[in-house]
């Protein structure tokens, strides 16, 4: 904790008579000062226009359900509706009344919020006694007496993500209060993507293809999956201008294939394929993209494969229309890639996925009955596999399905040569 600030000094002179002896807006003023801010809005990219827009489905949403308001909880919710990304170590919570008023709850107030928010004392050792989760209850508590929340009656969650304080709190406000889980609504909303979070999805993307580009300047016999990683990881972290927490496959060769999953020593070797799937959280929004980078010269049956994955994409991006059953898709690609006769039957994943603050619905899986809706974005990712392969090539794009058509979001090249 004392690292975070600039004069540790300073702060210690006054420390040694304990913290009831500290001076509270001195504190604070330190804190003001020198303390790393935690709440996200660096590198913010949803929009005023954005969240308002997606407030005022949420408005309709609550009227359908005849729901006098809601009380959100999850950090991307608070985030999705609200445009400040709390930091998920901390309590928050968006309050929205049926008239559209809204508000947020946050350790601590950001630059610049797009709705009004209420801050709630964090600091622990200031008041030792009474821990974080109480002081942002407290609050809560008090929103929830306000006059737009007076006389509730029905109140929407979200789900599994609202705490019992939270309902427990609503209760001693009025026993009477009927809790109403606004999951499917809301899932239901964010499988439509506005303009401002593709933006955000494709700064995560651009992000990425950095890092791609860093991993093929490092991928050579006798490398390791590690020092990719951290080559990646450092290109990318420098394009962001702040850390990003690399997830992804990074298993190459055979790992690839039989593994994925977090970096190894395992050494690169020579003829192996390198299946980098990575998809990073930035600014709240994931996007997951996937490429192939070869050791050496590629063999005759890797290009076949390669070839027949780059006709497979090229091919379903044509069918690709509002209202197609995932297990149309799925089963559409599993037939072309069947036809690779070297590796038939392992094609053994989905086919894709839905994106946005989660990896989301819909899912290209064999028996899926979601279907795509306009305003989606989603991923395609054939990929084929085996020995002969030493270990296996999957590539992957996202899209943003628009009224005019089917928009790739990414661009960095899948070619072999």
């Amino acid at each position: 904790m004392l690292a975070e600030f600039a004069h540790v000094a300073e702060f210690a002179r006054i420390w040694p008579a304990g913290p009831r002896s500290c001076d509270r807006s001195y504190i604070r003023l330190i804190f003001s000062l020198h303390r790393v801010p935690r709440n996200a809005n660096h590198g913010r990219m949803l929009t005023s226009q954005g969240c308002l827009s997606r407030r005022k489905r949420l408005q309709t949403a609550l009227k359908l359900r005849r729901c006098d308001g809601c009380i959100l909880s999850w950090h991307k919710h608070v985030y999705y509706f609200g445009g400040t990304l709390p930091d998920p170590a901390f309590p928050s919570a968006f309050l929205m009344d049926a008239d559209g008023n809204a508000m947020m709850v946050l350790h601590s107030k950001p630059a610049d919020p797009f709705v009004p928010v209420e801050a709630y004392d964090w600091i622990s050792f200031v008041r030792a006694s009474r821990p974080r989760e109480a002081e942002f209850l407290a609050v809560v508590s008090k929103m929830l007496k306000c006059p737009s929340f007076r006389g509730v009656r029905r109140v929407g969650v979200d789900g599994a993500c609202v705490s019992h304080e939270i309902v427990a709190a609503m209760g001693k406000i009025s026993p009477k209060i009927e809790i109403v889980d606004l999951t499917p609504d809301l899932l239901k909303m964010r499988r439509t993507k506005d303009a401002d979070e593709v933006a955000t999805i494709q700064n995560g993307i651009r992000i990425t293809e950095i890092g791609y580009e860093r991993a093929k300047e490092v991928i050579a016999v006798g490398k390791t999956e590690l020092d990719v990683y951290h080559a990646m990881s450092e290109a990318m972290d420098r394009a962001a201008g702040k850390h990003i927490e690399l997830k992804g496959d990074f298993g190459c060769g055979i790992r690839g294939w039989k593994e994925g999953g977090l970096p190894t020593s395992r050494r690169i070797q020579k003829g192996d394929l390198y299946i980098l799937d990575i998809f990073p959280e930035v600014n709240g929004y994931y996007g997951d993209i996937t490429r192939v980078f070869a050791a050496g010269p590629i063999s005759s049956a890797q290009r076949k494969a390669w070839d027949c994955i780059l006709e497979t994409i090229e091919a379903t991006e044509k069918i690709i229309e509002p209202g197609l059953p995932g297990k149309t898709l799925f089963n559409f690609v599993n037939k072309r890639l069947a036809r690779f006769k070297a590796t038939k039957a392992t094609f053994f994943h989905h086919a894709g996925h839905g994106l946005g603050l989660n990896h989301e619905h819909p899912r290209f899986t064999p028996k899926s009955d979601e279907h795509i809706v306009e305003g989606s974005v989603f991923t395609l990712e054939p990929g084929l596999y085996g020995y002969g392969l030493q270990g296996g090539l999957r590539i992957e794009h996202n899209y943003w399905l628009k009224a005019d058509g089917l928009h790739r979001l990414d661009s960095y090249p899948t070619g072999h040569d």
